[in-house]
């Protein structure tokens, strides 16, 4: 113990250390391990959405975009009870066919080219070229004269001769004719008994004869 009047010096406690001010690299780590808890949680709150919601990003149909097809209705009348359906078909009545002209063996008499005609008879008939100029006459031809085949040309068939302007009426005499087999020109041949301007018509046995 220390006598009065003697000063006592009180025992100092050693001083506490001063607090360390954070350095460059602990403030570096510490803002990285920020950013890294951040981004944990973020990943985390994306996985449970995509967990609970996988179709998040595709949008519900709204009812707008869904279209009904409402129900087509038909324009046309409904037949009634009464009412009988009738059909083009059942009014129209087949037409009868008409009826094709019947086909002449001649034409009428006057009608197309014509030219006077001289009958000659070349066959041992009596009067048979008396009896064509009848024939010849019906037709509307005029019998300018009736005679006897004597020239020496051969005719075997009943035939009209022609020159050459007279074509058109000796077919025509052919065609109102029966009995008329050919005609043929005159020009070539050494028929001398004609007038010009005028049709030979030579008769043979094989032309036919009225009956009497």
């Amino acid at each position: 113990m220390s006598g009065p009047g003697s000063t006592t010096t009180a025992a100092r406690s050693p001083a506490s250390p001063s607090p360390r001010r954070p350095t460059g690299n602990s403030r570096l780590r510490a803002l990285g391990a920020a950013l890294i808890a951040v981004l944990a949680v973020g990943v985390g709150i994306l996985l449970v959405n995509l967990l609970h919601n996988p179709k998040s990003g595709a949008q519900p149909p709204t009812a707008s975009r869904v279209s009904t097809a409402a129900p087509v209705t038909s324009s046309a009348p409904r037949p009634t009870a009464g009412a009988h359906p009738t059909s083009a078909t059942s009014s129209a009545r087949p037409s009868s066919p008409a009826s094709s002209p019947r086909a002449t063996t001649q034409p009428p008499a006057g009608a197309g080219a014509v030219a006077p005609v001289v009958i000659l008879n070349d066959s041992k008939v009596d009067g048979l070229a008396d009896a064509a100029s009848g024939p010849v006459k019906a037709a509307g031809f005029t019998v300018d004269r009736v005679g006897g085949y004597v020239s020496t040309y051969n005719v075997p068939v009943t035939t009209v001769f022609y020159e050459d302007d007279l074509k058109a009426a000796a077919q025509n005499l052919q065609q109102r004719v029966t009995g008329i087999v050919k005609i043929e020109p005159i020009t070539g041949t050494d028929i001398k008994l004609y007038e010009p301007g005028k049709l030979i018509l030579v008769v043979t046995r094989d032309f036919p004869t009225p009956a009497p």
